[in-house]
């Protein structure tokens, strides 16, 4: 059948032509994606793109590209940037000045790097013969962290001694602090008259830097005479820093 002159031709270039024109007016006309969800394929960001989530007014909120993931204020700067070299950064309200600092040189607060810092305390308390061959009574080890290149032991020591041997008795409370390989010591030397019951109390404080993996503690008795029945307590509280 021949068309009359100036009608287009049924599926030729002038239909196509106009059905993609019309196919465009509708994508124009339609509504942005609202809501979506990607499966197995995942979703590619290319050549230093970014993903943005964007208030109502334009205000970029949270901001995700290569070098940072940003969290924006309602006036645009930053309060929050979390990024593969520097850590977790939290800013002032200009949003320039870093506050915290995380990463892996410490904590930072303010420019000041915060140590590091924990506390430890055992004790131990048996009911101990005390004979004329010093002996340890007690004995506490604490672990400590390998990032502590500091502890501080604060040690207390009580022994309670009954005589009833007949005689006079010298009785001996001492403390040691193994830090590191430092045995630092304190004792006490104190005379317990025949069917009387006295005690000793001493404590220890020791700072050292490098203490290694562990501090041990022990609490020693020993008598002039005889053996005689006691009490002890020891108590351990070590503070460990890392200082750099």
């Amino acid at each position: 059948m021949t068309m009359r002159p100036g009608f287009p031709e049924s599926g030729g270039f002038a239909g196509r032509f106009k059905s993609i024109e019309q196919r465009l007016v509708a994508l124009e006309r339609a509504t942005r994606l609202t809501s979506a969800s990607i499966g197995s394929g995942g979703l590619t960001v290319k050549d230093d793109g970014k993903i943005q989530f964007v208030a109502a007014d334009e205000t970029v909120i949270l901001e995700l590209d290569r070098s940072a993931l940003t969290y924006h204020r309602a006036n645009g700067s930053r309060i929050l940037e979390i990024t593969p070299a520097g850590g977790l950064k939290i800013y002032a309200a200009n949003g320039t000045t870093e506050k915290l600092v995380l990463d892996g040189s410490g904590l930072e607060i303010d420019g000041i790097v915060q140590p590091a810092l924990a506390v430890l305390a055992d004790t131990d308390s048996p009911n101990p013969t005390i004979t004329t061959s010093e002996s340890t009574i007690n004995e506490v080890t604490l672990p400590i962290p390998s990032w502590a290149d500091e502890v501080s032991l604060i040690t207390y020591a009580r022994l309670q001694v009954s005589n009833v041997s007949g005689s006079t008795r010298n009785m001996t409370n001492k403390l040691v602090n193994d830090v590191g390989g430092l045995d630092e010591t304190t004792d006490d030397t104190w005379t317990i008259p025949h069917n009387e019951t006295l005690s000793s109390f001493v404590a220890l404080p020791t700072t050292v830097s490098n203490p290694g993996s562990s501090v041990t503690c022990r609490q020693r008795g020993s008598t002039t005479g005889g053996s005689h029945n006691g009490e002890a307590r020891l108590e351990v509280l070590a503070i460990v820093r890392r200082t750099s």
